[in-house]
């Protein structure tokens, strides 16, 4: 029955299975491959854990959620790239990759270093000395024994949504509303229900946080929902499994960027500053970070993309796909950078219209592989070349994809 769902899951992307009846049945049927008596075993030991009867790991509760659940078929969705491959020349599948970053989490929140350590991309200037803060950083963690199950089953189901068969970087979207009929069967999980449906959400979205594609206020609204001592804990859980992430990939790719990400998940500091003034300036950016003195900088021209109402809305929402791509093209088309920051500004006022008349109280924006090129031709010529398609994720965040 596993591999009849694999065979429905290759046809998502066709129109005619996205719609609510189509993405309900698809979630129904994901729900029915659920082994109950496995998943209550599960329960069982998660159970005797909080009370201190027995040990358990984040790999053993990836385990039996892949004894127990569709979860398995991540063996078969296998990470393309080189950097993706193992020493043993196999390509690392998504399974792969989460059952390591299960292993890496616990030698993180232990403070044992020396695997995650052997996990640094050669010649990325992140030292041992910098693991091995991080490890003192999570072995100081005031998580308890419920939150710390919690986190195993964020982390072991951070990829669920990839099963749901979407294949434009949403999938954590589809991912909550795959994972939360689950967490209702494990009675363990007691009220952390909306803590780690948070952290399967977020996952991706956070590191985008630095190069402007995810606005810190998606990430701030979503924090500011929980309890107030919950907040802290929430951030946690998406540094960590940043950083343990990174650890899982491939060899090991622990690089500079992804230690920052962690010290500053924990410290709050990577989405302290929710204005559109630093997102617009991360956006247009060369260097794909954070332009800070973006209004004092570029002048009161090129800043009138956040003095636009509509403007200042779209870049304090919509999280954006495949800006980072467009980026790159345009500036790579300017000698000397030329005018590539005034005409990314141009880009983002015309996608916020875009946004405002076709996906009011839309949350993402993908741009496809095909628009790029377009987009890339200038704003003027780009918005009235692209296709717009408008649907729903599995939780029903609304999308404007352009083509």
């Amino acid at each position: 029955m596993l591999l009849e769902l694999w065979e429905d899951l290759k046809v998502v992307g066709d129109p005619a299975t996205t719609s609510a009846d189509a993405q309900a049945a698809r979630l129904a049927r994901l729900d029915e491959l659920v082994n109950a008596s496995m998943l209550n075993r599960l329960n069982e030991q998660g159970q005797a854990y909080l009370a201190g009867d027995r040990p358990l790991s984040g790999l053993a509760v990836c385990h039996a959620l892949e004894q127990s659940t569709p979860l398995l078929l991540l063996n078969l969705i296998i990470r393309s790239g080189a950097r993706n491959r193992l020493d043993s020349g196999l390509q690392q599948t998504y399974a792969d990759h989460t059952r390591t970053l299960a292993y890496g989490i616990d030698q993180l929140l232990a403070g044992e270093t020396a695997w995650l350590c052997g996990r640094i991309w050669p010649s990325s200037g992140v030292s041992e000395a910098d693991v091995a803060r991080c490890g003192e950083l999570g072995a100081k963690l005031d998580i308890d024994r419920r939150q710390r199950f919690g986190l195993w089953l964020a982390a072991s189901l951070h990829d669920y949504g990839k099963l749901y068969g979407r294949r434009n970087g949403l999938d954590p979207e589809d991912g909550v509303a795959m994972v939360a009929p689950l967490l209702a069967r494990i009675d363990a999980v007691g009220d952390l229900t909306e803590l780690i449906l948070f952290a399967v959400r977020n996952h991706d979205v956070i590191e985008a946080v630095t190069t402007g594609s995810t606005p810190a206020a998606f990430i701030g609204e979503q924090l500011r929902a929980l309890p107030a001592d919950r907040r802290d804990l929430a951030m946690a859980f998406l540094g960590i499994i940043q950083f343990a992430g990174a650890a899982s990939l491939g060899m090991g790719r622990i690089v500079p960027s992804k230690v920052e990400i962690f010290e500053q998940c924990l410290s709050g500091e990577i989405i302290a500053d929710e204005s559109a003034e630093r997102r617009a300036g991360a956006l247009c950016s060369a260097t794909r970070r954070a332009d800070h003195h973006f209004v004092t900088v570029h002048g009161a021209r090129r800043t009138a993309v956040v003095d636009d109402p509509q403007t200042r809305a779209f870049l304090t929402r919509v999280v954006l796909q495949g800006w980072e791509e467009l980026r790159e093209e345009v500036w790579s088309r300017q000698p000397g950078g030329g005018d590539s920051f005034a005409e990314l500004a141009a880009l983002l006022d015309g996608l916020a219209g875009l946004m405002a008349a076709e996906a009011p109280g839309g949350r993402h924006l993908v741009i496809d592989d095909s628009a790029l090129e377009k987009l890339a031709d200038g704003a003027d010529q780009g918005l009235k070349a692209v296709v717009t398609s408008y649907d729903r994720t599995a939780n029903g965040a609304g999308f404007l994809t352009l083509r």
